[in-house]
């Protein structure tokens, strides 16, 4: 029987989704969870599987199509309709395919099988009811070395990010070597195959150069990129927050040459480990608030919510524009924990590799612009939090000690903060503590 196939809710924000590509085209066997398309909703790309075995019978939704959640996106002929002597349904053969010779003899799972494999089904004898193939058979024609189907190199899967890389570089993917799991091709493998191709063959007769006029043309002329999902959500919410949040901005200088020699430390007592200084500031803000609860708060129009745990969201530039992956419960969490999962979910949120889960939620941001050699900045609150910490680089700065001049490193870091939810003596406090955690480290490691 063919059932309706719907585009999933990931989250209770995902309102739509941007079919990024198939990996299956109609005719071709599914089985249940198998990667079957990729969408790109909100700020992340989302691999989504089959929900049952069976044939894709009809694709409803082109790649590059936006639709809402719910919307049915492909036909699916299930298993129950492939029983012994049965044949696929009558209808047009656009819309749903039938499968010809062996394969209509043959379980989803031994096509799905068959296809990874490269075994022609077509010379198998099936040991099932009815002489039905089942997987075991194509499993034991592949050990043997049966004939092979053509285009079974095809069958290797492509990540979403690769797809795009080699479209706009206009790479061939047959001639790219996969190194990922199961020799799946991702975006670097993409990219260095264009870094090791010889460079092509000069034209027998180059064009003649256009007048300087045109080329002034062509340069004034801007280029039009579309805006992805993830730039027009983060536009959304920035000037929402911006225009509805009542912002005001609470400014320290923070020395952190203990801070610098206690991760010096760290990191020489476990190499490879590498704390930043970003794990520093996650933890004393997590102290922080921790300390003064009353700002590990998020305004709604109806109450004020007060969060139980501290769930700091960290800001990540990715090419498509920013994430806020979350570090949860970081109170509870050591420097060298801290560490290791900040830098985890930085990797994965570059790649496209994050759940909902990992990016929604929390009550406070960090962002951290120090790594560019910004001395001092104000951000925008990143709604429902309450705050964002905007993170400057060490400075060697002159600073007066007893009357004296000395130099130490120092850190400017600005707190934005909703008027709405936490009050100016409260922000103070907070930004106090974390001022005292920053500049007594060994605090953090109690």
């Amino acid at each position: 029987m063919l059932i309706e196939f719907r585009l999933p809710q990931f989250g209770m924000g995902m309102t739509d989704g941007t079919i990024l590509g198939w990996r299956k085209q109609p005719g071709d066997a599914v089985a249940k969870d198998e990667p079957l398309l990729d969408v790109e909703a909100a700020k992340t790309d989302i691999e989504i599987g089959s929900p049952v075995d069976g044939v894709l019978a009809q694709i409803l939704v082109a790649a590059k199509e936006n639709v809402p959640v719910q919307t049915v996106i492909a036909m699916i002929e299930t298993q129950d309709a492939l029983a012994p002597g049965a044949s696929p349904p009558a209808g047009d053969a656009q819309t749903a395919p039938a499968v010809d010779g062996m394969r209509s003899k043959a379980t989803p799972l031994a096509r799905r099988a068959a296809d990874i494999n490269g075994v022609d089904l077509d010379s198998l004898q099936g040991s099932g009811p009815g002489g039905r193939i089942c997987r075991n058979d194509v499993h034991a024609a592949a050990e043997a070395g049966m004939p092979q189907q053509a285009g079974a190199a095809d069958a290797v899967q492509v990540e979403p990010r690769a797809r795009r890389a080699a479209k706009e570089l206009g790479m061939d993917l047959k001639m790219v070597k996969g190194t990922g799991p199961a020799g799946r091709i991702v975006e670097a493998d993409v990219r260095s195959s264009t870094k090791a191709a010889p460079p092509p063959a000069p034209p027998s007769a180059p064009p003649s150069a256009p007048a300087p006029a045109q080329q002034q043309a062509a340069a004034a002329t801007p280029q039009a990129v579309p805006h992805s999902k993830m730039r027009q959500i983060i536009a959304q919410r920035l000037t929402q927050s911006k225009q509805t949040v009542p912002h005001f901005y609470l400014t320290a200088h923070c020395e952190i040459d203990a801070l610098l020699a206690a991760r010096a430390r760290i990191n020489a007592a476990f190499p490879g480990e590498n704390v930043s200084v970003n794990a520093f500031v996650i933890k004393a803000v997590a102290c922080a608030l921790d300390k003064v609860p009353a700002a590990n708060v998020s305004w709604t129009e109806a109450e004020m919510l007060h969060h139980s745990t501290v769930d700091i969201a960290m800001a990540v530039a990715t090419d498509g524009g920013l994430i806020t992956p979350i570090v949860r419960a970081a109170q509870a969490k050591t420097l060298r924990a801290i560490g290791a999962e900040t830098k985890d979910l930085a990797a994965r949120a570059r790649n496209g590799g994050l759940s909902p889960r990992e990016y929604k939620g929390g009550s406070v941001s960090v962002s951290n612009l120090g790594m560019f050699g910004v001395e001092e900045f104000s951000a925008i609150i990143n709604p429902p939090h309450s705050c964002i910490f905007a993170v400057g680089a060490g400075m060697e700065k002159p600073v007066a000690r007893h009357g004296a001049l000395a130099v130490a490193t120092v850190m400017t870091v600005t707190l934005s903060v909703d008027h709405r939810a936490v009050d100016g003596s409260v922000a103070g406090q907070l930004l106090s503590a974390f001022k005292s955690f920053i500049e007594e480290p060994l605090s953090l490691m109690a």
